[in-house]
């Protein structure tokens, strides 16, 4: 599979992909038609500008994997999705998420207007996830594990101050950084390189570590998502939030979702911050209860 891989970088970086029916052809080897996201990306192959939230915020989600133009950054390609894990029950495939063979009814974008067209992403669970402002909060998601035996790493982005990208964090962003946070950080990529090993075959219904959520009552009310499954941890894409290497990876998955976050519920939330929601988030809730309905 090296081998394999290193051919999709030397064919990437030449811009020499090609792509038959239904299938990926990396280098004269036929592979399983790979799997992208679906947020909206305005450096696409049909050369149209795309925006989201209102048609009023450039798109700057790194979704098309090969723009043509060579340039970074590059949307997460996952050439093998059904070989060694994906998140959620089922895959739908795709050559590129803007053109090409789709195995549902649209490609994932089509420049300008449509995204979010990729019918098979069930990842993530419970969703509107539960994600109040300056609270710590995780949630669920689904593995599918077809071949035990690869370390795999879950990452996640959220476009909390929606300027339509996952780039920024209290450093590129102060309003990031707020005093109803008790001063804690907040930054896009909410989950870093959560590590999974030792799953067996089937599927497997996985807690992220609790992180910081943002909204902002003068931003639209939704916001992007991306949850990314690969074989190698996430050590800056290729240049941007959510992006993926220039090789591309060879397992996982990546699912985008746009959604409002419900702010209301708090039964999930890591009373405590120590990065999980637990028993003693639950003794914590108890406490507030008394404390404040008891009277």
């Amino acid at each position: 599979m090296k081998s394999l891989k290193q051919n999709i970088r030397n064919f990437r970086s030449a811009g020499r992909i090609v792509y038959i029916i239904g299938i990926l052809l990396f280098a004269g080897q036929i592979v399983i038609a790979a799997d992208l996201g679906d947020a909206p990306d305005k450096t696409n192959n049909l050369g149209y500008n795309m925006t989201t939230y209102g048609n009023l915020t450039p798109a700057n989600f790194p979704t098309v994997f090969n723009d043509g133009s060579g340039l970074a950054p590059y949307g997460p390609i996952h050439a093998q999705p059904l070989t060694i894990a994906h998140l959620g029950e089922y895959v739908t495939n795709e050559d590129e998420a803007d053109s090409g063979y789709d195995e549902d009814p649209h490609n994932n974008i089509t420049p300008p207007s449509y995204n979010n067209r990729d019918l098979k992403d069930d990842g993530v669970l419970n969703m509107p996830l539960n994600m109040p402002h300056c609270k710590f909060t995780s949630f669920e998601y689904l593995v599918n594990v077809i071949t035990p035996g690869t370390n795999l790493y879950v990452n996640v982005w959220f476009d909390f101050n929606r300027d339509g990208d996952w780039n920024d964090d209290d450093v590129t962003d102060p309003n990031l950084l707020c005093a109803s946070c008790s001063g804690a950080p907040v930054t896009e990529w909410a989950v870093q390189n959560q590590f999974l090993f030792n799953l067996s075959a089937g599927l497997h219904k996985i807690s992220t570590p609790g992180f910081m959520s943002w909204h902002s009552p003068e931003k639209p009310a939704a916001l992007w998502m991306r949850i990314t499954l690969s074989e190698e941890p996430w050590t800056g894409g290729s240049g941007a939030g959510g992006s993926g290497p220039l090789a591309g990876y060879l397992y996982g998955e990546t699912e985008d979702y746009y959604f409002t976050p419900d702010q209301e519920c708090t039964v999930c939330e890591d009373l405590t911050n120590d990065g999980v929601v637990d028993f003693y988030d639950l003794v914590a809730y108890m406490v507030l209860w008394l404390d404040e309905c008891n009277d």
